[in-house]
């Protein structure tokens, strides 16, 4: 059974601290900017979430203490060395999604709040949060210089050899309208594969750089949902 717990920036962090952790892949750290002379209530604010939220108890002597199974999950996460990292934009919002490989469980942060699953059968988790698009039968394969993506200039992408419609899913992304997504998987500290999409209501393409001469030319591949959910499970796989 799928576990959410969703609590502040703040209240997860300061519960890894009290598990004496140095920290967890994904989540911010909030306390560093924390001006030392408002530290203390920051503290006792994020304590007392916690408290509310069922994360943890304090007995008649004022002894706290982490909820057991919380402390449990939230302990794997932070010891974790293998993750899978998303970046995501769309529609001018950015987010982020860490997978944590070995607990199967998944962080997103966004805003002022942080969603902590577990139980999660991770590709699937993925692709919800991907929000990907099913077919790509209308996009074909192009090999274009990043300066006209940058530069969201369609019609010399078009010139280039990319069709109208993938010119305009591309630049859309580079704007930041469309949707545009890295993943990373990191093993201890250490990035292992990289994956970058880029879709639209036309579809999505996988986004891989190439260095022929002197130039940085994106490759566009247009990839189903089902191929993308795919490569994104062998980038999840122990």
């Amino acid at each position: 059974m799928e576990q959410r717990i969703c609590l502040s920036p703040g209240a997860l962090q300061h519960a890894v601290l009290r598990l004496q952790k140095t920290g967890m892949y994904g989540l911010p750290d909030v306390f560093s900017a924390e001006p030392d002379a408002t530290l203390p209530a920051c503290l006792q604010n994020t304590e007392q979430e916690l408290l509310e939220k069922g994360m943890a108890w304090m007995d008649f002597d004022g002894n706290f203490a982490l909820e057991e199974s919380f402390a449990g999950l939230l302990s794997a996460c932070a010891d974790e060395s293998c993750v899978l990292q998303i970046d995501r934009r769309m529609a001018g919002r950015q987010e982020r999604m860490t997978c944590y490989l070995h607990p199967r469980a998944a962080l997103l942060c966004s805003g002022g709040s942080c969603l902590l699953r577990a139980g999660l059968e991770l590709p699937g988790a993925v692709l919800e949060f991907l929000g990907l698009p099913g077919a790509s039968e209308s996009l074909e394969e192009a090999a274009v210089e990043s300066r006209l993506i940058a530069g969201r200039d369609v019609p010399g992408l078009m010139e280039a050899g990319c069709g109208e419609t993938l010119a305009r899913l591309i630049t859309a992304s580079a704007a930041g309208e469309g949707g545009y997504a890295q993943l990373v998987r990191i093993t201890d500290k250490v990035q292992t594969e990289l994956l970058a999409l880029a879709w639209g209501e036309a579809g999505t393409v996988t986004v891989e750089v190439e260095y022929p001469g002197d130039r940085e030319v994106f490759r566009l591949t247009p990839v189903p949902a089902q191929a993308a959910g795919e490569r994104i499970a062998a980038m999840a796989a122990l």
